[in-house]
């Protein structure tokens, strides 16, 4: 069992694994953690599953709207901070 550590380049070698189950977080970390276990010396009949646990539409919509909070309390703070700029020049 591992946490995110498996994407920051911790190799496991141990052929007993039999499950790798990933929370899905983007398509480059889902690949790097698959990378991380090797396989080359796995038994043909030594099968290991791979879970990736996909968000809802509903935790994406949420992603969403927080990011765009996000994104217009920036701009909000830039435009103030561009006014106060103009006024000083």
């Amino acid at each position: 069992m591992t946490t995110a550590v498996l994407d920051n380049g911790v190799n496991i070698h141990d052929k007993n694994v039999k499950r790798v189950i990933i929370d899905y977080v983007d398509v480059g970390e889902v690949v790097q953690m698959l990378g991380r276990v090797r396989t080359k010396s796995r038994a043909i009949d030594n099968k290991l599953e791979i879970v990736i646990i996909l968000p809802t539409l509903e935790k994406i919509n949420n992603e969403q709207r927080s990011l765009q909070g996000k994104l217009e309390k920036s701009k909000s703070i830039f435009e103030k901070e561009q006014i106060k700029f103009k006024d000083r020049c």
